[in-house]
């Protein structure tokens, strides 16, 4: 994963009304969920699950609440942002902590170039 594959959703989220309920009807808990995807067949429609192999939920993104008179935006026109331009600094007492679990072989040596090459201040 890099830098590029993290979007931020919270202006998709402010455009969107039906976030809180799937279709049918029941609560979208939304810190448990694992995976998501739009696809272009059905681009109205977000799939999401709560475990890697459990079941598909789906969320219609332009239905309206009943309670809303307002129309809802077309997914297909909300254009996405990325999160950050630059990964996240962590502080020096971390990056030595890390690089300390990396010469201990705690961390499997697989992983090492990742964490050495984590940005510090």
């Amino acid at each position: 994963m890099d830098i590029n594959d993290f979007y931020n959703f919270k202006e998709v989220s402010k455009q969107l009304k039906n976030l809180d309920l799937d279709v049918n009807r029941e609560k979208v808990y939304w810190s448990m969920i694992r995976t998501m995807k739009i696809t272009a067949q059905n681009p109205n429609i977000l799939q999401f699950q709560y475990e890697y192999e459990g079941p598909i939920y789906e969320i219609n993104l332009v239905q309206r609440l009943r309670r809303s008179h307002e129309i809802p935006p077309n997914p297909s026109n909300i254009i996405l942002q990325q999160l950050k331009d630059q990964r996240p600094l962590i502080s020096k007492e971390k990056y030595d902590d890390l690089v300390s679990l990396c010469q201990k072989k705690i961390i499997p040596s697989v992983h090492h170039q990742f964490f050495l090459s984590l940005p510090y201040a």
